[in-house]
């Protein structure tokens, strides 16, 4: 496997974080579901637009386990449902699991995102201060080295 480098890996996540971060502002659409079933189109509509570019920057990201947890949480159950389950009646109450399953893999996809987000700024800045202690190191080794060859040469 690739490894995929800090900063494609940051940008990515912070394109899904910043989508994360508004879409589930508005996970009062569950609630919704509840009180007004005529929303369960527009939340099923909302989660099959945003499966296609939540995959894309997870893979991009290098997030193969997640997508590999999306698959077996959201995909598997949804195509069971559809494959074993006859009853009309059962099959509308389970075929609401997956939808309520994306919401809360999005949910916890968006605290694992920021939770790496933060992290990788601290790696940046982390590296920053390190690169900035060697280059302050160089310019004193350079300097003592230059006083060093100033200093007239003694003779024993």
């Amino acid at each position: 496997m690739h490894t995929i480098p800090l900063a494609a890996e940051k940008y990515h996540l912070q394109k899904l974080a910043k989508v994360l971060n508004y879409q589930l502002s508005s996970s009062i659409l569950i609630p919704i579901l509840l009180i007004a079933p005529l929303s369960l189109p527009i939340i099923r509509i909302v989660a099959i637009i945003f499966t296609p570019f939540m995959l894309y920057h997870l893979y991009q990201s290098g997030k193969v386990k997640w997508i590999a947890g999306f698959v077996i949480a959201i995909i598997l159950p949804a195509i069971l449902v559809e494959l074993f389950v006859k009853g009309p009646l059962f099959r509308g109450i389970l075929n609401l699991m997956p939808l309520a399953a994306f919401y809360i893999y999005a949910l916890a996809l968006k605290m694992f995102i920021n939770e790496r987000i933060e992290a990788l700024k601290a790696r940046e800045e982390y590296e920053r201060i390190k690169s900035a202690k060697k280059l302050e190191l160089d310019v004193w080794q350079n300097q003592f080295d230059q006083k060093q060859a100033d200093l007239p040469d003694e003779k024993l």
